[in-house]
């Protein structure tokens, strides 16, 4: 288990716990858990709250996460979305990473496949919360 401080302005804003995964000398399974096309609703609470259970080393969400279909009043979708998350880290004690992937309803694709969406600092909502996707390389 590794110890991570996160910092602003200098003070310690919270800490928390990271697990690497198990070496390959290790009998002990990766336990990664699936899901995708969820939403804030009944199933994301389920994936987080049975992950518990086969206490997980990954989670790989696979598009139409959040479901604000890019609409600037949805934006809380987010906020919802990563609570959840949040959750089971407090839950499980430690830092579960959470690796995902952008599907149509991230990007407000799904009545307007013509549509063009432009990529900047003001959306879509999704490139806001990750915002690692905006680096210019």
């Amino acid at each position: 288990m590794y110890t991570i401080e996160i910092y602003y302005d200098g003070q310690v804003q919270d800490t928390q716990l990271y697990r690497t995964l198990p070496d390959e000398n290790s009998d002990r399974d990766i336990v990664i858990v699936t899901g995708g096309d969820m939403g804030i609703n009944d199933r994301s609470r389920d994936l987080t709250t049975n992950s518990l259970k086969y206490n997980v080393d990954v989670l790989v969400v696979g598009g139409d996460l959040a479901y604000d279909d890019n609409l600037c009043a949805c934006y809380f979708s987010w906020d919802f979305y990563i609570a959840e998350f949040e959750l089971l880290n407090k839950m499980a004690g430690r830092m579960i990473p959470f690796v995902y992937g952008y599907g149509n309803h991230d990007f407000g694709l799904n009545a307007l496949p013509n549509k063009v969406i432009p990529i900047n600092r003001r959306g879509p909502a999704a490139l806001m919360y990750f915002p690692m996707h905006l680096s210019k390389r």
